[in-house]
């Protein structure tokens, strides 16, 4: 008998992406593979799976009834994470993603002006970006 069965375990998996603008951004190069097997494995096992994954995350292969749910940057992955933990009971929670440590903090042009453009930036003059460090959950 397995031990998840009827379990419901939620599994974080892939790299972040920190827009810029509507259509730039950071990411790191995590394909979500660890996490995409633990997915599988459990989904195997008969245990009820959400498998949040970021942009460039493998997917599970035969998902399913899995469900399915698509994260952009660290802080849009944390508010997913406490919405599901807050709506429905959940038994298990495997953080496999790969968060970024930075995010832009805000962009200025080369005399140092703020950028306030919300759409895609220009790209006839280099910005600049001054990022702020994030405070890894693990240690607060």
């Amino acid at each position: 008998m397995s031990l998840l069965k009827g379990k419901k375990i939620l599994i974080t998996s892939g790299g972040t992406i920190e827009k810029w603008d509507t259509v730039r951004g950071h990411t790191n190069l995590a394909k979500g593979t660890m996490g995409c097997y633990l997915a599988e494995e459990a989904f195997r096992q008969e245990a009820e799976v959400i498998y949040l994954h970021g942009y460039f995350a493998k997917l599970p292969e035969n998902h399913g009834s899995m469900h399915l749910i698509q994260f952009e940057g660290i802080e849009d992955l944390g508010e997913k994470i406490k919405s599901i933990v807050q709506s429905e009971p959940i038994d298990v929670v495997i953080m496999a993603a790969a968060g970024s440590d930075w995010i832009v903090d805000k962009m200025v042009d080369q005399r140092g002006n703020p950028i306030l453009e919300t759409g895609k930036m220009t790209s006839d003059e280099p910005q600049s970006f001054i990022l702020k460090k994030l405070q890894k959950y693990y240690q607060k």
